[in-house]
């Protein structure tokens, strides 16, 4: 009686590079997608799931928040070949957008969040187009310098206190 050895379901599927597969059954197919979709099908029950716990809502909330930070970092650095510091910066530009959106415009959640993402990308297009024949830590400086600049100028026109104060913002302002 010949034992033979079990083969691994992975061997075959790569083919000489990297991003290349060769697909012959669908148990591979599974090998493959299966925990790639576990993950989505797990972070699109997770609001639902976390309704019951609001701390650990807004904590996964922020998580989510720095894991796109870092996923902006990482595209730039490792392929673009620039560091930019000022991320939180183009972030924050197209929250604040989604609120004035939804507070001061009655602008609906589900439409002020895609408006205020394409509108603030063109706002910080502008502002990055001048910066990009900078390279190195010359462009890691000016991307630090715009939140900075706008934090000053915040400060010397007092532009949010008035704004806050006034309109009685809240935590999470959604008009639905």
């Amino acid at each position: 009686m010949e034992m033979r050895r079990k083969e691994r379901i992975d061997r075959g599927i790569k083919v000489r590079t990297e991003g290349i597969y060769a697909i012959s059954s669908k148990r591979e197919v599974l090998y493959l997608l299966g925990p790639r979709l576990l993950l989505i099908v797990g972070l699109l029950l997770l609001p639902l799931v976390l309704e019951l716990a609001p701390y650990w809502k807004r904590v996964v909330n922020i998580m989510c928040v720095y894991a796109l930070l870092a996923l902006a970092f990482d595209f730039l650095a490792n392929y673009v070949g620039l560091v930019c510091l000022g991320g939180a910066f183009f972030i924050g530009v197209g929250g604040y957008l989604s609120a004035i959106f939804n507070t001061m415009l009655s602008i609906p959640f589900y439409l002020s969040i895609p408006l205020a993402t394409i509108l603030g990308a063109v706002l910080c297009t502008v502002l990055l187009v001048p910066c990009l024949p900078l390279r190195g830590v010359y462009f890691a400086i000016v991307t630090l310098m715009y939140p900075l600049l706008v934090t000053r100028i915040i400060e010397a026109f007092d532009i949010l206190a008035a704004q806050t104060v006034s309109r009685g913002w809240t935590a999470s302002p959604i008009n639905m």
